[in-house]
């Protein structure tokens, strides 16, 4: 896989597999799967479209007028696969992955890149080095990380204050279940290791710290993997409840869709190699030059 397409290569996966999926499931008589069939097509076509631009501005084949009507005319069938379904309000409402972030992701990736330097004039004009370009939307969602994870730390808080904690975890309590003080607990550690982590992050960022990248990756998959085992087990203590509910469903998405874009990003950018370089080890320094 050439490295210079991992991430639309990784998103085209992604799609194929949720389009091939919720059609398979369509035929088994699940409707409600026509959201999912939605999201994986404009997926699919959205990692085309941004495919063979990148295709065109790195030259590896022609900029032809015809491939370029063929990426408008991918865009605007993005567009079209939206709002010609019924009830479009209700559903951006009821499903605002498939018919908001989804088409807004191809859409504004399209033309981001399509409106980008290319990386050798950056290097020319020696722009690379620097928190800019993308690092800009990084920093901001770095700086706001670890607010949000307090916020949720003290929703935790009136649990121990209104005798919640004694109830769920008393032997013999109409709601006792043995697994709510490893959940809850799970939950707190998970929670302030996300802002202790998410602080540090900061510190890595802004003082361009070779290792920012490492611990950035590693807390996007972090919680993509936590967020689905951690409402796997919320099932194991109310099995009435489903496992993604919406708001499951939103925080899984967000940062299934920050893997997707972000991962990718730093492994391959060349702005963020050029810049997290601080305190890096003389052993590595050596290693990438």
């Amino acid at each position: 896989m050439n490295r210079k397409f991992i991430g639309s290569t990784v998103a085209l996966i992604i799609g194929i597999l949720a389009f091939s999926g919720s059609v398979a499931q369509i035929a088994n008589g699940n409707s409600s799967s026509d959201s999912h069939s939605l999201v994986g097509l404009l997926i699919i076509i959205g990692a085309l479209t941004y495919k063979s631009l990148k295709k065109r501005k790195l030259g590896i084949v022609n900029s032809s007028k015809i491939r370029y009507l063929f990426e408008i005319a991918a865009l605007i069938t993005i567009v079209l696969l939206v709002v010609m379904q019924n009830n479009l309000q209700v559903r951006m409402v009821n499903y605002p992955f498939s018919n908001v972030v989804i088409p807004l992701w191809a859409i504004g990736a399209y033309i981001t890149l399509f409106n980008k330097k290319s990386e050798a004039t950056d290097l020319e004009n020696n722009e690379l080095k620097g928190l800019s370009g993308w690092l800009i939307l990084v920093g901001i969602g770095v700086i706001f990380s670890p607010i949000r994870s307090i916020r949720l730390l003290f929703t935790y808080i009136p649990i121990f204050e209104d005798g919640t904690w004694e109830a769920l975890t008393t032997v013999g309590s109409e709601v006792y279940n043995s697994l709510w003080a490893p959940l809850l607990l799970g939950e707190i550690t998970y929670n302030s290791i996300m802002v202790a982590a998410s602080i540090y992050l900061i510190y890595l960022f802004f003082s361009k710290h070779y290792l920012f990248p490492k611990l950035y990756i590693a807390i996007v998959a972090l919680s993509i993997v936590f967020i689905p085992l951690d409402a796997w087990i919320v099932t194991k203590v109310l099995p009435s409840e489903p496992m993604f509910d919406p708001e499951t469903t939103k925080e899984f998405m967000r940062s299934l869709v920050a893997g997707i874009i972000w991962i990718p990003y730093m492994l391959i950018s060349k702005r963020v190699k050029a810049t997290f370089v601080e305190n890096m080890p003389n052993k590595q320094i050596n290693k990438d030059t």
